[in-house]
């Protein structure tokens, strides 16, 4: 977890700058560091109770088959010691361990006890034979000496199947666990019989083996072919289901959904501008650059495309003529001459008490949820009246210092000048055209990004139009080529490999025949209740799969295909884009990662028409508080339309007025 210095350091400068929840933020960290290092850290979450299960589940696995504590204890030996040696021969071999090649210690442990379990159930049969304990070990080492090293051969050929592949971390794996089934298989024939021979166990008191399953023995010989033609009919289904099998390529969907950074990112992703599953394009020149903006933004496929004109608004005189009408509409509001003077503590106090009674008087008589929320806001105005005036100070910090932000923030707005290529800064510039004159272009695509169908067909549709390409969509479909391709690969190596060892040794095709079916069966039966599950539950298998390794980090084999960077890092005064009513704005940009500054706005010409409409909106408004002021019912009736029942925001001051009553707060320690 490199990234876990950083990550407490963020979190300790926001705790130094009052940033949390009890003043009404909230900081998050994402990104490519933050979800690597808790992907990571996802491996030692509940480590204690998943290694105390393991370790019940190998010892009363390891009980019920020896029935005898000295081998399993000659067993756990072996298997800890062979552990250990293989930790190192992987280190060794490889230098470190990634997500994916970890997965070397339950695949060891499961076959090396595996290993133990034949030699002392062999060795427990000798000894109910009469042998005595040297001569048992001896026969059951020959006993079982080839079979076990056929075994191991066969499984580290599996492994090895992995290696000339091009996903890394699923290489890296095969070697590790090539190697340790080689360790496996050596401590098995020298260390494990040592222990047993030094342990002495007591000969065992009956038959080896469980008695209670001999009916099913028995059942499974009389029905042999009943249940050979039910694994027939299953097999046939799960190769008619094989033309659905698919590989989901988003990374997003092996992550913990409930990790901070996942939190963090879907909080973001929510605003479609912000997607990670964006495709940069590189054209050769500037005029290039254009005629593909064009097509591009033609496609049905795609949202938009920002290149470094988005930064420069489209038909400015006109835009700007309309800015400068609000501004001259709005400067006595906003720019006022004379400026009261801040309420004293009596003047809040009057003024509470006024709104307090003017609540009950519109609510009086009504019982819906408007009525109750005006009844209890006037309780709160009443207790914060009569409260201390430190909190009545709490209060007007506030609502007063947010108040101010927002007006210096419709200011600056109104004041938007013209804006060139010229004025933009070097570094932004930098971001989006090459010294050599190429450029970048940024591809949004249409609908949930997501949705793998999207960002296949969004991908594709690019693609169509130039090849030049690169994001996420990209590497991640090309790292899924890698990945499907690999296992393929390794799965038909393997496949030829194990047949040619198995025929050296049993020289009789049949028996290699009947030795792989099995497992071929096997395979396919996987695949194919893996489709149906999917097909009944297909939102939890989306959603499940956030818990699997996280596949592509390590096992990335085409690092060329990563993206490049997402957005510039902008510094100094450009055109800031306001996302509800899309004016753009001069501000000072550090290099925060928004892309915000980055969006093409719609087309403006229709602002007047809205600027109109919203004042008669307002005057309409008016209208109908004279006439509430004249019929008490009716003006109950506007209360409620304009709370809407229990609207969130009205709910949000309630929630702020009571903490601050309930709660001691100075001014320095109000919400901003």
């Amino acid at each position: 977890m490199p990234g876990e210095a950083a990550t407490d350091a963020v979190h300790a400068a926001a705790g130094a700058l009052g940033l949390d929840a009890a003043r009404g933020v909230r900081v998050q960290l994402t990104g490519e560091v933050p979800l690597a290092d808790q992907e990571f850290a996802s491996l030692q979450e509940n480590i204690g109770l998943v290694g105390a299960v393991m370790l019940a589940a190998m010892l009363i696995t390891l009980w019920f088959a020896t029935r005898s504590v000295r081998l399993v204890a000659a067993i756990l030996i072996t298997i800890v010691l062979g552990l250990i040696l293989t930790m190192a021969a992987g280190l060794l071999a490889v230098g470190r361990f990634n997500v994916i090649s970890v997965a070397f210690i339950p695949l060891f442990v499961g076959l090396g006890v595996d290993f133990g379990i034949q030699l002392c159930v062999r060795y427990n049969a000798e000894r109910v034979e009469g042998a005595a304990p040297d001569a048992a070990m001896q026969q059951a080492a020959v006993a079982l000496g080839a079979p076990l090293t056929l075994a191991a051969g066969a499984i580290f050929l599996g492994f090895g199947a992995f290696l000339p592949t091009d996903y890394i971390g699923i290489a890296e794996l095969g070697l590790i666990a090539g190697i340790g089934m080689v360790i496996a298989l050596a401590l098995s024939a020298t260390l494990l019989p040592a222990l047993v021979i030094v342990f002495r166990p007591d000969r065992p008191r009956g038959e080896v083996g469980i008695a209670a399953l001999a009916p099913v023995d028995r059942l499974l010989e009389r029905r042999r072919g009943a249940v050979l033609w039910a694994f027939v009919a299953a097999l046939i289904v799960s190769i008619a289901l094989l033309p659905w099998a698919s590989f989901d390529f988003n990374p997003l969907h092996l992550r913990d959904p409930k990790a901070p950074s996942m939190r963090a990112l879907a909080d973001l992703t929510r605003d479609p501008d912000r997607t990670p599953n964006t495709i940069d394009v590189l054209a050769r020149s500037t005029n290039e650059a254009q005629v593909l903006t064009r097509k591009l933004a033609a496609l049905p496929e795609v949202a938009h495309v920002v290149s470094l004109d988005s930064f420069v608004p489209d038909d400015q005189p006109a835009k700007l003529a309309l800015i400068q009408d609000a501004a001259l509409l709005l400067d006595v509001t906003i720019n006022p001459l004379d400026i009261a003077a801040p309420p004293s503590d009596a003047e809040m106090v009057a003024a509470l008490t006024q709104s307090a009674a003017r609540l009950r008087e519109i609510s009086a008589g009504n019982q819906t949820q408007g009525a109750r929320d005006a009844q209890r806001l006037a309780s709160l105005f009443d207790q914060l009246a009569q409260a201390a005036p430190a909190k009545r100070a709490a209060l007007n910090a506030a609502l007063a210092k947010p108040l101010g932000v927002m007006l210096d923030q419709v200011r600056t707005a109104l004041q938007a000048a013209p804006v060139t290529r010229a004025d933009l800064p070097a570094d932004l510039v930098r971001s989006w055209v090459a010294p050599d004159g190429r450029v970048r272009l940024q591809v949004f695509p249409k609908g949930d990004s997501n949705d793998n169908r999207v960002i296949t067909r969004f991908r594709d549709a690019v693609a169509g139009v130039t090849p030049a390409i690169s994001g996420l969509p990209v590497g991640t479909q090309a790292a899924a080529g890698t990945i499907a391709g690999a296992f393929v690969r390794a799965g038909i190596l393997a496949f030829l490999l194990v047949s040619v060892l198995l025929f050296a040794v049993l020289r009789d095709v049949r028996e290699v025949a009947f030795t792989l079916a099995p497992v071929v069966l096997s395979i396919f039966l996987t695949l194919g209740a893996d489709q149906l599950r999917q097909y009944h539950r297909l939102p939890a298998a989306v959603r499940g799969r956030g818990r699997l390794p996280y596949l592509f980090r390590d096992g990335m084999a085409r690092r060329s295909d990563r993206a490049a960077a997402i957005e510039p890092g902008a510094r100094g005064a450009v055109q800031c884009v306001r996302h509800r009513h899309r004016v753009r704005q001069p501000v000072a940009v550090a290099s925060s990662g928004d892309r915000e500054h980055g969006r093409n706005p719609h087309d403006l010409a229709d602002l007047d028409a809205d600027l109109r409409a919203d004042l008669r909106t307002r005057a309409a408004g008016a209208a109908e508080r004279i006439e509430r002021d004249a019929i008490k019912q009716a003006k109950f009736t506007k209360f409620t339309r304009v709370t809407g029942g229990s609207n969130p925001g009205f709910r949000k001051i309630i929630s702020i007025l009571q903490s601050i009553i309930l709660n001691p707060l100075t001014p320095a320690q109000a919400p901003g």
